[in-house]
């Protein structure tokens, strides 16, 4: 454990962390986004304890899979459960209050988690955190290609690895994250941004790049490569961004954020084989575009 204060800049948003933090390991992905200037917009303190301020005066407010939500008075207490014990009894609660919600309390048990980067960023709701200050992060490979970012979006299992893959040993791109990437806006330019949590891709830089296309995959036994528009360019974006379920806010920002991308960025649909043909399907259709 360290006293030592972390600042984190995500997206250009820096988070101050203070408390019983967990220390990191050398080969932390959350070393790669520490800062040592900036001004913080969010601030959480983290604190050990043996006894969670659980409410036990006030309904759910809302829950979801391994997560309730109560509400007393304007306060919040976002719990987390764990699913892997029949009595789903919580091991963590974030406290804040609806006025000030950019400065948060983590509570964790200490004898029922072991606090470490991933479960720290987990427990804050960081997908609504970003999400209140303009970013959002998205279900997708993100790369880098001749210095403008490509990110191939699509559920679980569709081949987004597979294709960034392709794209790094094909044409030599460099695959930021293999798993989410951190979208923001600069002016009326959306960028794509490192984000130190990668899934099971082990894949992580922080870098960011101005985004040139998000390409909405699906399998086929042939290449195509169309532009969605409008509706259909959200509707095919929107369920890739995260949200925290329940959260009306949470899911009302995402909406209006694949909005705003639709009108700005080129949105894609890939019907794609698993091979080299449909690197250069896409390649030929981007080009044909600018």
């Amino acid at each position: 454990m360290t006293t030592e204060p972390l600042l984190v800049s995500l997206g250009a948003l820096v988070i101050a962390f203070t408390g019983d933090l967990p220390a990191l390991a050398p080969d932390s992905l959350l070393g790669q986004f520490l800062c040592s200037e900036g001004t913080p917009e969010v601030f959480v303190r983290v604190r050990r304890t043996d006894c969670l301020p659980v409410p036990d005066d006030a309904g759910a407010l809302y829950a979801a899979k391994g997560f309730v939500m109560y509400r007393r008075g304007t306060r919040r207490f976002a719990c987390k459960k764990d699913m892997n014990r029949p009595d789903g009894r919580i091991y963590a609660v974030l406290c804040y209050d609806e006025a000030t919600a950019d400065h948060m309390t983590l509570f964790y048990h200490t004898g029922r988690m072991r606090l470490d980067v991933e479960s720290l960023l987990s427990c804050i709701m960081l997908e609504t955190v970003l999400l209140r200050h303009g970013r959002c992060i998205l279900h997708a490979s993100f790369l880098s290609y001749e210095g403008k970012g490509i990110v191939f979006t699509a559920p679980s299992g569709t081949g987004k690895s597979t294709q960034a893959a392709l794209w790094h040993d094909c044409r030599g791109a460099e695959i930021i994250n293999g798993d989410k990437a951190l979208l923001r806006w600069d002016g009326d330019r959306l960028l794509a941004c490192g984000l130190p949590l990668c899934g099971s891709s082990g894949i992580c830089r922080n870098k960011t790049v101005p985004l040139d296309a998000v390409v909405v995959l699906a399998q086929s036994k042939e290449n195509s490569a169309e532009i969605l528009q409008g509706v259909q360019a959200v509707k095919a974006v929107l369920p890739q961004i995260y949200t925290q379920p329940g959260e009306a806010d949470s899911v009302s920002d995402a909406l209006n954020f694949s909005v705003n991308l639709a009108r700005n960025v080129p949105v894609w649909r890939l019907r794609c084989l698993p091979d080299e043909t449909a690197v250069t399907c896409l390649e030929e259709a981007l080009k044909k575009e600018k």
